[in-house]
């Protein structure tokens, strides 16, 4: 809580650089999933749906008065960001505008789990539900429409995050309050590097061992590629290198398609702060590749997101600590976790494509982050971003006007998967290095996981009495 404050406190004269609207994981665009997945357990969990649906007009309201206020200092967004937010918000509406609208018809479903209710009461709901979606959330929507549209053409800035006036000191901010890491924005930028160049000399020396491996590579698949059978076979294998999950459900599904063209391939959804066991991961069929899709749900399962939010809700710890941010800890075990499971699948033992897989994934991690950081905080222009991706041999087919868009958009999206999943990294090399054959990975998960979300800082420091107490003992 001190660390988060500190930081708080420290940038609390830039809030006005904060967002809600943004194309890709703003609230325009997260909502509507979020609804999607609201789970009803008793008439009030119903009464209270409606209510928020009802009150979607006032809260969007809120959020363009912020925005009017950010226009007056030119803080606004581009217009082209403006443009992408209308037309998905036009989207939206446009398919939600019938009876057919996701939103009135998996509330249905969903009431079929209050089974106190009668018909009357049901039916009651329903058209309670039909009219808020009708009457309240589609204007709001429009609202924001409009009130985008009456703002365009009052940003005085353009491009990354630094050619704002405070832009390079609030992308500071975004980063630290994510990773709670005392390092400065060029440490962590030389961090990347380390980690891109080793990956790269790995990468390297597999090619030239085993130049057949680039051949396969081509028509790689996982032995596994049905969602339930990778969740199910990733929680087995657990207990190999991590403590024991707790006892929970959960259920794998698809994101509605009126979502899929925003959505990422694949979600956890966080559960109820006092029920955990109810767990969702939603999959995105419209981005998602299923021949390799079993990382991606070790990310979001097991031993990801799923396994590190029931493990450490099943410690019942200090409620402040479930709202607290930190999500260079929560994405960097997530990233973390992924890396291991390229090794999980059960071909990888004979086989050095999951190595260089593990490595290609390791280099595109720190190399987004690199232009991230490149274009929000060290200046980078367009031409740069390009020439970048150029040396890197990456850059055909690359649409590099939507990617500078995007990290213009999004700032400071990608360093907490890769700097924190790096953090991880080091924190288990520094624990192999000093205990040697006496390390356990299943204790040192353990010691990660029952410590729980926390600012690297503190991980970093906690970490150090683990280890000195494990070395004593040797």
């Amino acid at each position: 809580m001190k660390n988060y404050l500190t930081t708080e406190l420290e940038y609390s004269d830039l809030y006005m650089y904060s967002a809600s609207l943004t194309p890709y994981s703003g609230i325009t665009v997260m909502l509507p999933t979020l609804l999607a997945e609201y789970e009803f357990y008793s008439k009030a969990d119903v009464d209270d749906y409606i209510a928020l649906l009802n009150d979607t007009g006032r809260y969007f309201s809120d959020i363009m008065e912020f925005e009017r206020l950010r226009s007056e200092k030119g803080l606004f967004m581009e217009d082209y960001i403006a443009d992408e937010l209308i037309g998905q918000c036009r989207t939206f509406i446009d398919k939600n505008s019938s009876e057919d609208s996701f939103l009135i018809t998996s509330f249905a479903s969903r009431l079929n789990d209050v089974s106190q209710l009668t018909d009357t009461e049901r039916n009651a709901y329903i058209e309670a539900n039909r009219k808020a979606v009708i009457s309240s959330v589609l204007p709001a929507y429009q609202d924001i429409i409009d009130g985008i549209a009456s703002l365009k053409g009052t940003n005085r800035y353009q491009g990354g995050l630094c050619n704002y006036p405070d832009g390079r000191k609030y992308y500071e901010y975004l980063v630290k309050s994510d990773l709670g890491w005392s390092k400065s924005m060029n440490d962590l930028d030389e961090l990347l590097d380390q980690y891109i160049t080793s990956a790269y000399l790995s990468l390297q020396a597999i090619l030239a061992k085993d130049p057949s491996v680039a051949d396969r590579l081509d028509h790689f698949s996982f032995t596994l590629t049905d969602p339930e059978e990778i969740v199910n076979d990733l929680h087995s294998k657990l207990t190999d290198e991590f403590p024991a999950a707790p006892e929970v459900e959960y259920s794998i599904r698809d994101i509605d398609k009126s979502l899929e063209e925003n959505a990422n391939p694949a979600m956890y959804i966080i559960p109820q702060i006092d029920n955990y066991t109810g767990n969702v991961i939603l999959i995105n069929r419209y981005q998602a590749d299923y021949a390799t899709i079993y990382p991606m749900l070790a990310h979001e399962g097991y031993p990801g997101h799923m396994y590190q939010t029931t493990y450490f809700a099943a410690t019942n710890p200090d409620p402040v600590r479930r709202i607290l941010q930190t999500g260079g800890y929560s994405e960097g075990w997530a990233s973390y976790v992924e890396m291991l499971s390229y090794m999980y699948d059960d071909k990888s033992s004979s086989d050095s494509i999951y190595q260089l897989l593990k490595d290609n994934e390791t280099i595109t991690l720190a190399l987004y982050s690199k232009m991230d950081m490149g274009v929000n905080y060290y200046g980078w222009t367009k031409d740069r971003l390009r020439i970048y991706l150029q040396d890197w041999g990456v850059a055909d087919g690359m649409d590099i006007d939507w990617l500078y868009g995007y990290l213009c958009a999004e700032p400071a999206s990608y360093p907490k998967y890769s700097l924190g999943c790096f953090a991880f990294m080091d924190l288990r090399v520094n624990a192999q290095a000093s205990l040697g054959e006496r390390f356990d990975a299943v204790e040192f998960h353990r010691f990660l996981m029952d410590l729980g979300p926390a600012p690297f800082d503190i991980v970093y420091e906690r970490f150090d009495r683990w280890l000195a107490s494990h070395t004593d003992k040797s």
